[in-house]
Order: structure tokens, then sequence, then C-alpha cells
């Protein structure tokens, strides 16, 4: 018969205790104690005293009796079998029972996969005969982790880890001692992200890389240029987060990573500064960059991460680098394949802008991220912001207005509302906001600039005119002439324009018509001649007789309200004379030269006329006013010679003056390409009394406008103490030029369209007159875009043009196609823009926009 019992464990409270017994056939022994030998597998190892004792089974009715206690199974053995016998007068007797000794424990020291560190909190149970214990162990201790396991006696034992754990092979004997092992394991998990959370259902985030990341939050808020990861065990926490209270996790379990740094069309950009990285450190082990070298399109990294955190985690850090565009995937795993979960991150930037407009301006009702009420862009506006910014990698949000009523636009800036007819704009008249140089540096409302450095400020207007500065006023289209007292230069047509009001900067609000003057336009000597004069019918009257034969008669001249008096004398002998005599004739010769100056004539248009009075009843007495008349159209022949046009000066000079601008300019009739002039008619030598066809009262009047030349622009980067603000000329009625004009100018802010400087990794710019050697930025040619000047302010793009038309040096009439070309109109219709080009795509994506230049 066969017994199977454990070995004794003096510590045990349950120790194994074997009795030895044999049965004594006869007699009695001399003594009370029998000798018994006891052997393990026939190997004699101890000897023991026993008793007798009475047992009605023997045929002496005695049996010998003893207590053995089975040491230890000895390490390099699964058991051994205890024999014995006992030896009684000199009799020998052997035990009845072949017993079976095995070892009641045994010991697992738990190591991970590679043995390279203990697995802690490895559990497993032991099979044997097929059976599995219903006792679960727990290796722990964190080196070594180690945990005993309790055996049934009988039988021989495996250990099989309890999932998610396994045994990796056999586990291997320690020093010879077949239950003091060793086992590789592994834990068969899913890998998580715990920080941040993988987003569902793609797994995208987009990281806003110019923006600081808060809180501590190491970017995992979607803020900030380098992201901390932190990744565990599927299963660790619960849907609140809250680690288990045994999470799988542990140091010496790892999780695989894979990191992989792209872009659109599997392309990363350029730039190089700062670098994007799988950074070492943390619990990154095993780093291992696959491709990193400037000429890979593609970055790719592998890794290990060791979940010896708290919790059972681990973390690793990523340098995102700041280009828009630029794309992360991080795929996890608890295998080299890490197939078990991915986050990618998108690189975006963010630019706020705050906009101050009228409050009549046509804008919409929103609201901030912040969630204040604000007056935005209409939506046209802003999806033509948003699909040209998409491809940048830039979205732009509001964050405060700023509205303004026209009382304050005028406090702030007197002359920066003018009526929309004057802008000849069609539909009900209304007021427009004029903005220029002069009129963008006043303030009608304060600015929050909450979100500097990377905001921007935009003052929207009506209308936007500009001019070359002080100094350059010109007298634009010439001088004409004009033949009514309405004086008009119009130069509609032109891309000159005018305002009431100055639009250079230092202007001070003062008027842009410098100066206006007019000027008779006639030939003098043609007006040069005497004095005319003409008779009107005689009078007769004889009241001026006082009695005799004298005749006296009076001589008037009507203009001047002056007279002569002139007697024929009686003879006294004969009949009174009919001619005048000397005295006579000096007396009118006296007169005459006193009325035919120029200061006299001229306010009578240069005319003498004459009336004359006396006795007229016969002939003769006719004959002595014919005499009278007929001397003075003889002296008048005298006279002397006048310049006698009204619109001429005594001396000959040609009349001309200064007209007062807010007493002659006409608002009502002005518009922007038109200065109309009431001419003043306050005297006879007033221009407005001359103007007509040229007559001997009349002529052309030339009429000098000398005033400031603007120009209309759809937008301006501020510059100076503007710096960070841009105008915008806001017309709902074409969105695709505003939206086009506001990134435009934001781009020069921001410094989006300076190619020529180069950035981190990116060459260059090409000029227009240069060869471009990177092919997919080619467009109709084969030179470069990039220049400055031409009418224009700073670095543009003339992508669209082709070869030929770069070699115009006035690029603003041709077909340029990117936001970045110089020369824009409002009509949507007839835009050709694509959005940014290719070229300035990649620069704008490599730009660091953490704060605006």
């Amino acid at each position: 018969m066969t017994l199977h019992i454990h070995e004794d464990w003096s510590d045990d409270p349950k120790r194994t205790k074997i009795g030895l017994i044999c049965m004594l056939k006869e007699g009695k022994p001399a003594g009370s104690s029998v000798a018994f030998e006891v052997f393990h597998d026939g190997v004699k190892t101890a000897d023991l005293t026993g008793s007798v004792v009475a047992d009605p089974r023997a045929r002496a009715g005695k049996a010998a009796t003893a207590e053995y206690f089975p040491p230890r199974v000895p390490d390099d053995k699964t058991h051994y079998v205890v024999t014995y016998k006992a030896v009684a007068d000199g009799e020998t007797y052997i035990g009845g029972q072949e017993i079976h000794v095995w070892p009641r424990r045994g010991k697992l020291t738990s190591r991970n996969e590679d043995d390279s560190k203990p697995l802690k909190n490895f559990k497993f149970k032991a099979v044997q005969a097929g059976v599995v214990s219903t006792d679960i162990y727990k290796a722990e201790g964190d080196d070594p982790a180690t945990a005993e396991f309790r055996l049934a006696a009988g039988l021989p034992f495996t250990l099989e880890g309890l999932a998610p754990y396994a045994i990796v092979g056999t586990p291997e004997p320690q020093g010879g001692k077949l239950r003091d092992l060793k086992s590789k394991n592994k834990v068969t998990f899913v890998a998580e992200f715990v920080k941040p959370l993988r987003p569902a259902p793609d797994g995208k985030i987009r990281q806003w890389v110019n923006l600081d990341t808060g809180g501590g939050k190491a970017g995992t808020d979607g803020l900030g240029s380098s992201v901390e990861i932190t990744v565990g065990v599927v299963g660790d926490r619960d849907a609140a987060g809250t680690t288990k209270a045994e999470p799988l996790g542990m140091a010496g379990l790892f999780v695989h990573v894979k990191v992989k740094f792209s872009g659109p069309a599997g392309r990363k950009s350029l730039r190089n500064t700062p670098k994007t990285d799988l950074i070492a450190g943390l619990q990154l082990v095993d780093r291992t960059a696959v491709k990193e070298a400037d000429t890979d399109p593609e970055w790719e990294y592998t890794g290990r991460i060791d979940l010896s955190e708290a919790g059972g985690v681990g973390k690793f850090k990523l340098a995102l680098g700041s280009a828009g565009g630029d794309t992360c995937v991080v795929s996890i795993g608890s295998t080299p394949a890490c197939g078990e979960a991915a986050i990618t991150f998108t690189n975006w930037r963010k630019i706020w802008y705050e906009l101050m407009a009228p409050t009549a301006m046509a804008l919409v009702d929103g609201v901030a991220e912040d969630g204040t009420a604000v007056r935005d862009f209409p939506v046209a506006i802003r999806n033509g912001i948003k699909s040209s910014g998409n491809p940048t990698f830039v979205e732009y949000a509001i964050h405060r207005s700023q509205s303004f009523t026209d009382a304050e636009a005028l406090a702030a800036c007197p002359g920066s509302l003018l009526p929309s007819t004057f802008f000849r704009r069609p539909g009900p008249a209304r007021t427009c906001y004029v903005l220029t140089d002069h009129t963008f540096a006043q303030y009608p409302k304060t600015f929050d600039r909450g979100k500097s450095p990377r905001g921007t400020l935009i003052k929207a207007c009506d209308v936007n005119l500009f001019c070359d500065g002080p100094g350059k006023d010109d007298d634009v289209l010439g001088a004409p002439d004009f033949t009514t007292d309405q004086a008009d230069l119009d130069f509609s047509g032109t891309e000159t324009f005018w305002s009431p009001t100055s639009a250079w900067a230092g202007g001070n609000a003062d008027p842009a018509i410098r100066s206006l003057t007019w000027a008779a336009r006639l030939t003098p000597a043609t007006y040069r001649g005497r004095a005319r004069h003409t008779f009107v019918a005689t009078v007769d009257d004889d009241t001026l007789n006082a009695g005799g034969d004298d005749q006296v008669f009076r001589i008037d001249e009507l203009l001047q309200g002056t007279s002569c008096t002139v007697t024929f004398k009686a003879p006294r002998i004969g009949n009174t004379p009919s001619s005048l005599d000397a005295t006579a004739r000096a007396a009118i010769d006296a007169w005459l030269p006193t009325l035919w100056t120029d200061d006299k004539v001229r306010p009578h248009g240069f005319a003498l006329q004459f009336r004359i009075t006396g006795r007229l009843g016969n002939p003769r007495r006719q004959a002595r006013a014919q005499s009278i008349s007929d001397h003075i159209a003889a002296t008048m022949n005298t006279a002397p010679l006048l310049y006698r046009h009204p619109a001429l000066q005594p001396d000959g000079t040609r009349r001309s003056g200064t007209l007062v601008v807010n007493d002659v300019v006409d608002m009502a009739r002005s518009h922007w390409q038109r200065i109309a002039v009431n001419l003043p008619t306050d005297s006879p030598e007033a221009p407005g009394n001359l103007a007509g066809a040229a007559s001997n009262t009349k002529c052309p009047i030339r009429v000098t406008f000398t005033f400031e030349p603007q120009h209309v622009g759809l937008g301006l980067a501020g510059q100076g103490a503007q710096q960070g603000e841009l105008l915008l000329d806001l017309d709902p009625a074409a969105p695709v030029s505003v939206s086009d004009t506001a990134l435009h100018e934001i781009a020069h802010l921001f410094g989006l369209s300076n190619v020529a400087h180069g950035l981190p990794g990116l060459p260059p710019g090409k000029a227009f007159d240069e060869t471009e050697t990177i092919v997919r930025y080619r467009t109709a040619g084969s030179k470069g875009h990039l220049y400055i000047d031409h009418e224009h302010s700073g670095g543009h793009c003339a992508y669209g043009l082709s070869d030929a038309e770069k070699t115009d040096s006035d690029f603003r009439s041709k077909p340029g196609r990117c936001i970045m070309f110089g020369e824009a109109g409002r009509n949507d219709t007839t835009r050709r823009t694509i959005g940014f080009c290719p070229q300035c795509q990649d620069h704008i994506r490599a730009q660091d926009l953490s704060a605006c230049l």
C-alpha cells in the first residue's frame, strides 16, 4: 500500500507526522521500547526509539510504534519514498507501507519577458494532473518579485499564468532547485492613451502650437508645441479615470511606441527649428531614430515606455515644432507592431482679430470663444477667410469687437465721415466711414488688445484713401478753362481720387485742396482801345439861357453823372455864331480827360454817354449842338488807349485771384472724382461774372486746382504706432475680395509674405527675375515670384504671371493669382486668386506664429 504525504514544515501549523507501526508476532518484548530505522529512497536516514502498545491486530496482541516527521524534499528531487523497519528482541519487522513524501510549497520569481526586470503582480495558478488549483498567487516585491505556492501531495505540477498574465516558455529552476523557479512572464494587455485621451472616432487632435499650454497640462490641452503623453493599460482605470487598486501597469511592463512626423501630401515642413522629435527621457527607453534626415519627407522614431509611474503608467514627450500642417502619428501597443491605438496630432496656429467698425456697418452678431458677444464679419467673408486659411493651417478667430457711432467717429477725427453719394455708391444715401493714413491713427473706440501678441486689430471702413505724402501735391489733369460760373474739375476714369480732408498721416485734418486759384484767359492786346462814347438825343431846353443873345449849352456825361457848360457868345452886331469858339473848346478839352481815365470808365464798361441840352428850335441852334458833338468825337479820338476788357487790369495784366475753398467748393455737386466749384459773382470783376465765351465783356476762366491726389486702397498693414493693426475696406457685396484682403494684410503683419528672408530650413524665395529651382512652385514659366515695390510696399508674390509679364515695370494690371499679389479689385466676379500659392503656403506653414512680428 502506498501513502502520499507532504513534507513537514516546522513553521506550518499543519505539520506532517508519520505514525510508524510494526505488528509483533509473538512473545513479549523484553522492554517497553523498540528501535526503528527509517530509510529515504532505500538509504537509511534516521534511527528512532519506538514503544510497544497493545494492538489487537497483532498475533501477539502487541505492536511497535513510533512518530516520524518527514523532512523537506531535497531541492533536486521531485519527492522521496520513506520506508522503515523495527527491531525488537533481536527480530526485525518491516513496515507495512511505502510512504511518498512530496513538497508542500514552491517559490516563483517573476521576471518580464526579456528577463530585464521583475514583473510585479504576476498572477498564476498551479496545475496538477490537469486540475487547476483554485488558489491564485501573485508575485510581490519590487526586486525580486516572488510568490510561494502550495502543492498537493502525490502529483507533479506545472504553473499557469492567470489572464492577462502568461508564462513565456517553461519556468527554470534556480541553482538546480526544482521548486525555486524563475519564469519569464508577460502581460497580454492592450495599451491605451491615458493623457491625452484618444478622441473618438478618429483619434485626431488639432494642436495649437503657437499658443501656450496652461495649468501644468504639458500640451495635453491641445495647446503648445510639445506634448507629454501618458500611456497605460486598458482596464486599469474606471470610467471616471480613477486607477484601480491593482493595475496591470507596472515597472517592467512596456508599451511600445512608433512616432511618424509627416505633413500634407506626405511632406513635412522643411522648417527644422525647433526640431520635431521623440524626446529622450521620462519613461522612454530604447529610443531609435528610423528616419530624421532633413532630406526625408517624413521622420520616424520607435521606442518603449516603461509603465513605472504611479498608477501603472509611463510618460514620454513629443516636440511637434512650430510649422503648421506638420502631423505626428503616435501609435502604441503591447507589441512592437503598435497596432492597438493611435493619435494624430496636426499642427495648427491661431490668430485672433479684434474688429473696430461703425455701428451702421453690415456686420453680424456673434459670440467669441470666451462667450463675449461680438459683431463679426458676415458669414460669406468668414467662410472666405476660412477656406484660404485652412491650407496654411491658420485659423482666424474673433476676440472682441468695438462699434462706434457717427458722432464718436467725428469726435475722434473730423472729416472721417462723408455721404455715400460723394463716393457714387448705389442704393439709399448713407454715411460712409473713410480711413486714410491720417484717420487710421485716430480711435473712435479703444481696442481691448487682449490677444496680443497673437492678435491683430482690424479697422474696418467703407472707403480707404491714401496719398503719396507731403510735398507731392499735383495739378491733376491740367487746369481746364471754364465759360460758366460752375467750374468742375472731373477726373473720372482715372486712378486719382480726392476727399475734402488730407489722407496724409501728418495732415492733421488739413484740407486736401491746397490752393484754388482762377485766371482770366484772353489776349490783352486784342482788347486795347479808347473809351467808347455815344450820344443820346439832344434836349431842347431854353432855361439855361438867362437872357440876352448868348446861347448856353450843357453837356452831361450820364454814366459818371458829371457835366460841362459851354456858351456861344452873341456878337454886338450880327448873329450868334453856330460854332465853338476857343473858350468853349478849351472848356470841353479840359473836361473830357477827367472822364476817359481807366478808373472812371471801367465801372461803366469803358463807355461814355453824352447828352447835349440847349435851345434847339431852328437849324442854326441845332448846328450849335452838332458842333459840340463833333468836337467831342474828334477829341475822343485823342483819348489814351485803355485795356478795356473787364477781365484786364488797367496795366493790361489779366485778372486772377485766390478762391476760398470752403466758400466755393460745392459738395452737393462734387464727388470723389470731381471737384465742383461755384465761381463768385459778388463783383463785376468776380470770375463768375467774367466767365463766358470770348467777347468784349466775357472770357474763359482758368481754374487751377492744386490738391492732394489720393488713391483707393483695399487694405493697409499698420506700421509705427499702429503696429499690429490693419485697415480693411469692408464691402459685404465682395466677400472674396474682403477675405483675400484681410489675409493679405495679416500676412504682412505676421511676416508671412517675407519669403525673401528665408526661415530655418527653408531657402529664400526666388525673385521674379531668377530661375525657380523648385518645380512645384513654378507657374506660367520658370521664374520665381517674389517682388518688392512695383507700386506697392513690401514683399509680394507674382504667382500666375508669365515670365514675359514679369518683365513689365508695372505689375498692377497683370493677372496675379496669389493672395500676396500686390494689386486686387473689389469685383469678385473678375478675381483670379486661388488663395495662397504653393510657395506662400509653404512659407506660411513654416512661419513661427507665436507672436506678431
